[in-house]
């Protein structure tokens, strides 16, 4: 999703992007993003670091970096989805909202604690991948080898520091969620909401619906947050079930 903003904006504007994908991201993610004219650098995120090929390709070619999530401009850019979402439903008691690296979920809280203080702010990540959960307890940033899960969106291996600080003081809990818990979701929100949404968007409600997360109040905001997955990739995680 960061990726595919990115290119849309330097389109828009008529400037360069170049953009550090994983070679196992998802065909229709890359091809998205190709499609708005970025230049996509593959990478194996296995075995080597984002962040240093994205610094060095910055630096060689003096582009501004624009990371996925640990930057407080794209925090709040983040913030607008709750900011829709107030402006929509009204006064939440409860926002549940899925965890990679944190930038969707400090956007998020932030948002909503300016319109209702109260508001309990409930993060999901992968069973395999709970370095945010794991930070949070421990009082510092943890980091993890990459996750193995279907939720590509979600193999980050630590919290931001940006994120982090905002989550402390924000997030009232994290919890986790199997890989078949978020198909499950996948195959309700296919089956009752005509929707169509990547493993990563589908563990929020995940978390609801296996009971992970207990529900607060009588008003409860869940994101959904992606689309990114092609017609071929739905039905075969479908049809593992």
């Amino acid at each position: 999703n960061h990726a595919q903003a990115v290119a849309r904006a330097a389109q828009l504007f008529a400037v360069p992007a170049v953009i550090v994908m994983p070679t196992d991201a998802p065909h229709s993610k890359r091809q998205a993003t190709e499609s708005y004219g970025a230049e996509i650098i593959s990478y194996d995120r296995y075995t080597q670091h984002r962040e240093n090929i994205a610094a060095e390709v910055a630096q060689e070619r003096s582009l501004t970096l624009i990371p996925p999530f640990d930057h407080p401009d794209v925090i709040a850019g983040q913030s607008s989805c709750v900011r829709e979402l107030f402006e929509d439903s009204g006064p939440l008691d409860q926002v549940v909202v899925s965890v990679g690296g944190g930038g969707l979920i400090s956007g998020t809280a932030l948002a909503a604690h300016r319109e209702n203080s109260d508001c309990v702010i409930v993060g999901v990540e992968p069973e395999c991948g709970n370095d945010v959960q794991l930070s949070l307890r421990e009082g510092r940033i943890i980091e993890i080898e990459v996750p193995d899960t279907i939720a590509d969106g979600q193999q980050t291996t630590s919290p931001g520091v940006h994120t982090f600080a905002v989550m402390q003081q924000h997030v009232e809990e994290i919890v986790t969620v199997t890989d078949s818990q978020i198909l499950n979701a996948m195959d309700y929100l296919f089956r009752f909401q005509n929707q169509v949404v990547e493993p990563s968007g589908a563990s929020a409600l995940a978390a609801l619906l296996s009971g992970a997360v207990k529900p607060v109040g009588n008003r409860i905001g869940v994101i959904l947050s992606g689309g990114n997955i092609s017609p071929e990739k739905f039905v075969e995680l479908m049809g593992s079930r």
